[in-house]
């Protein structure tokens, strides 16, 4: 696979964002980025709820590397329709 990495000091390079979605597996993966590796979200205040506020759910997460980042994994900031059911592990 290739690579591509952000140059270093730009904003919100969230590597990964999984948006009101489920049944994700993400494994063996390597992010360098300068915001989040990956950022769990649900939709955005009210547009999430007039979509019905869709959640994310059943979301794996396993054997990822970060290189450098401004957070590993974050879950919200936008979760209108809430997350549930995430498994971190390795």
């Amino acid at each position: 696979g290739s690579l591509f990495p952000p140059v270093r000091g730009s904003p919100n390079t969230d590597g990964f964002d999984p948006d009101s979605t489920s049944d994700v597996l993400l494994e063996d993966s390597y992010f360098a980025v300068d915001d989040d590796a990956v950022a769990i979200k649900a939709g955005w205040d009210c547009a999430g709820f007039a979509g019905g506020g869709t959640p994310s759910n059943n979301i794996t997460i396993r054997n990822i590397t970060v290189w450098h980042g401004g957070g590993g994994i974050s879950i919200g900031s936008e979760m209108s329709g809430g997350v549930s059911n995430v498994l971190v592990e390795d």
